[in-house]
């Protein structure tokens, strides 16, 4: 609390500190209200002498009480060190302003400032050195402290009575109001006193409460030391099984791993073989589709024989007309030169007027040898023709016959494929099948193996939980141990708080 009043006083006594240097600037700077300067003012040393000593007075005691409050906070001597600097400022504030009755209303509010602390010893310094002021001042220096030399002392004993009578009222004021607080602490005291006696009959009443609930504690302490004995053994049964379980559960875990991965092997080996069947069917459709592409061509390859066969026998029969057309020719030929022949015996028979007839008798008989030759040699080439014909009859005929028979092992081929491709999708669906049913059971035996493992885990938890019980079974025999010792403790405890009310009551009794 001091430690607070003083922050503030010396923040207030700062500001009436500069006000007292605001004072005296204006008086140095000619701003004085006193209009009458006296005769022996501005010469008189004396006067300036205690001038600057009041001016510089409040400076050095508001220094101390800054210094001081730096190295305690609660320093004692600061209240009377802020006392002297207020009180020396309003000295300070007067003489500074010439002894202006105006500034004389400083004073209460200096005694007003200082009231803060509710120190009545404070007061009184403070009033006994504004009563030496004016006294000393009237008899000594009435310029700083009246304005002038001519002050009637009646005029004195006013301002020193107004000073006094406040200082009374304050006084009796401060001195009434510790009397209320006096007053109201001890009322305080009695509802305090009679607080605590019934605080001391409850807490009597409780403890005695208490000694009875502990020696029940005791009682139901020891019954639960039996049971929680008999609990920590069935606790150590069930972690024996516990382990046996999860011992189960892992062996369990490694054959169910162990046919996981066979079953994976197999899913993976007939998702292959899957694979690879679809590819055999593809290739299979593919070349069925092939061989009846082939069968096609057979088949138009056949056609084209058998007609050109045909062509090749019509070619016969059209190679024998132009033979018989050429012995035709032939025949001709010969007539033609017969008849030529006679023409030119006639010719000559005629003499000079067969002679044309001869030429052209020449000529015919040329043309009919020219046309002999030629049907000759068109005879050969259709001799050559037929040769070749009836060759390439009967190589027709056995080209016909061996693509009669490719045909056929065509169509055979393309049977015998079908019949396979039919296999090859009835092995494919199979291993489809196959390889299906194995990823549903690899999928059943990862989710067992999953349970298992959720087995395990819960076996695992079990055994933990088991262990973490078990622990807490043997702490909890501790603890109940404990607490018969705590309750056997607060029994003692109990009665002796008995004993300690007993004697606080008696004491109190006495008080």
């Amino acid at each position: 609390m001091l430690r607070e009043k003083n922050r503030v006083m010396l923040f207030i006594s700062t500001i009436i500190v500069l006000l007292s240097l605001l004072v005296h600037a204006f008086d140095w700077l000619g701003f004085s209200m006193q209009h009458d300067h006296h005769p022996d003012q501005n010469g008189s040393t004396l006067l300036s002498l205690l001038n600057q000593t009041f001016f510089a007075l409040p400076f050095t005691c508001l220094l101390l009480a800054g210094f001081c409050m730096r190295l305690q906070k609660e320093q004692q001597s600061v209240p009377l060190l802020m006392t002297l600097s207020l009180t020396f400022s309003s000295i300070s504030i007067i003489a500074g302003g010439n002894g202006t009755v105006e500034y004389h209303f400083s004073i209460f509010m200096v005694l007003a400032i200082i009231l803060y602390y509710d120190l009545i010893a404070m007061l009184l310094i403070s009033t006994v050195i504004f009563a030496l002021q004016h006294v000393l001042g009237f008899l000594i220096f009435p310029e700083l402290v009246y304005g002038t030399r001519d002050y009637s002392l009646a005029m004195v004993s006013i301002h020193i009575v107004f000073v006094v009578l406040f200082i009374g009222a304050v006084t009796y004021q401060i001195m009434t109001r510790r009397a209320f607080i006096h007053a109201l602490e001890s009322a305080q005291q009695q509802k305090i006193q009679a607080a605590v006696k019934q605080i001391i009959e409850n807490v009597t009443e409780t403890s005695d409460q208490v000694l009875m609930n502990s020696k029940e504690l005791s009682c139901n302490a020891a019954t639960l030391n039996l049971l929680a004995g008999d609990i920590v053994q069935t606790m150590h049964k069930v972690d024996a099984a516990a382990h046996l379980q999860e011992n189960g559960a892992q062996t369990g875990k490694k054959v169910i791993g162990e046919m996981l991965r066979d079953i994976h092997t197999i899913a993976e080996t007939s998702a292959t073989v899957s694979n690879f069947s679809n590819e055999v069917a593809t290739e299979a459709d593919n070349g069925n589709e092939a061989i009846q592409k082939a069968v096609r061509q057979m088949t138009s390859m056949s056609n084209a024989v058998q007609e050109s066969a045909a062509k090749v026998k019509l070619l016969g029969q059209r190679s024998q007309e132009i033979d018989d057309i050429t012995s035709l020719i032939t025949d001709i030929a010969s007539q033609t030169s017969l008849l030529a022949l006679n023409a030119a015996i006639e010719a000559a028979r005629a003499g000079e007027h067969g002679r044309g007839f001869t030429v052209v008798s020449n000529e015919v008989r040329k043309l009919s040898e020219q046309t002999t030759a030629s049907a000759q040699r068109i005879a050969e080439l259709v001799q050559d023709i037929q040769a070749n014909n009836r060759a390439s009859i009967q190589s027709m005929d056995q080209v016909i016959v061996e693509v009669a028979s490719g045909n056929q092992a065509v169509c055979d081929a393309g049977a015998a494929f079908e019949r396979i491709m039919r296999s090859i999708k009835t092995v494919a669906e199979q291993i489809h099948y196959i390889s299906g049913a194995s990823q549903q059971m690899s999928a059943s035996t990862q989710q067992f193996s999953i349970n298992i493992e959720e087995i395990s885990r819960m076996s695992v938890e079990l055994t933990g939980s088991v262990k973490t019980v078990t622990g807490s079974s043997n702490e909890q025999h501790q603890l109940i141990s404990r607490s018969s010792e705590l309750a056997t403790m607060l029994e003692k405890l109990s009665d002796k708080l008995d004993q300690t009310m007993v004697s606080t009551r008696k004491s109190f009794r006495a008080i």
